[in-house]
């Protein structure tokens, strides 16, 4: 299949309602490897991706979020939620700057 990826960024949308159904392993694992292969300083890949699928655990990360963002609210109704979380330890540095 062929994909225009600048027809992909020109009809980008921001989604602030989420069905309640679940999110297929399949479609979330193809999620997950397609943000595995993109690129990254030094192919060093130091993010790690946690998926948050129970409604509890949802919530406490919604609690930590700033209040005054409304778009973060959004993300209480999401049926799963992928957290991106980058270790600068695991980057590197070169010329005296960090990556």
């Amino acid at each position: 299949m062929k994909v225009d990826i600048f027809q992909v960024f020109r009809d980008r949308r921001s989604i602030r309602r989420y069905k309640d159904t679940a999110v297929e392993t399949d479609k979330l694992e193809q999620v997950l490897d397609a943000a595995r292969l993109a690129p990254s300083w030094k192919n060093l890949q130091c993010w790690r991706f946690l998926v948050v699928r129970e409604q509890k655990s949802r919530e406490k990360l919604l609690a930590a979020l700033p209040v005054d963002n409304p778009g973060c609210r959004a993300i209480a109704t999401a049926p799963v939620i992928i957290v991106v979380c980058g270790d600068p330890t695991a980057s590197g540095v070169e010329n005296g700057i960090e990556y």
